[in-house]
C-alpha cells in the first residue's frame, strides 16, 4: 500500500494502516474488506479492531446480514484531532506544490 498523508506522519504499523483505511468519513468496512484492502491477515485485523473498539476510536456502524461493518468514531476527541492534523498537513503540502510549480 502506498504511503499517504496519515501513514507518512505516523508510520505504517498495522494499527495505523487500519485507522488510515477508515479515515474516509461516512464509509463502513467489514474486517474482510479491511484485511483485503491492506493485505493484512483477518486475525490481525480482528485484533486491531478489538483494540480500537476498546479505545473508542472506532465503532460498529451497522451489520449487513451477519457481517459487522466498522467506521471511525468521529465524535472521539483523538479522531477529531487526527483529522485536524491531517488537514493542516495537506494544506502545507499543497502550498509547497503550488510554490514549486510557480518556480518551474
Amino acid at each position: 500500500m502506498e504511503k499517504n498523508v496519515f501513514t507518512h506522519m505516523f508510520g505504517d504499523s498495522p494499527k495505523i494502516k487500519v485507522i488510515d483505511f477508515l479515515m474516509s468519513e461516512g464509509f463502513f468496512f467489514s474486517v474482510k474488506e479491511i484485511a483485503e484492502g491492506l493485505e493484512l491477515s483477518k486475525p490481525t485485523v480482528y485484533k486491531i479492531i478489538e483494540e480500537l473498539l476498546v479505545e473508542d476510536l472506532i465503532k460498529l456502524s451497522r451489520t449487513v446480514g451477519n457481517t459487522a461493518m466498522y467506521s471511525l468514531n468521529f465524535k472521539n476527541k483523538k479522531i477529531k484531532m487526527l483529522r485536524e492534523i491531517e488537514g493542516v498537513f495537506i494544506a502545507e503540502q499543497t502550498k509547497l506544490i503550488i510554490q514549486a510549480n510557480k518556480n518551474v
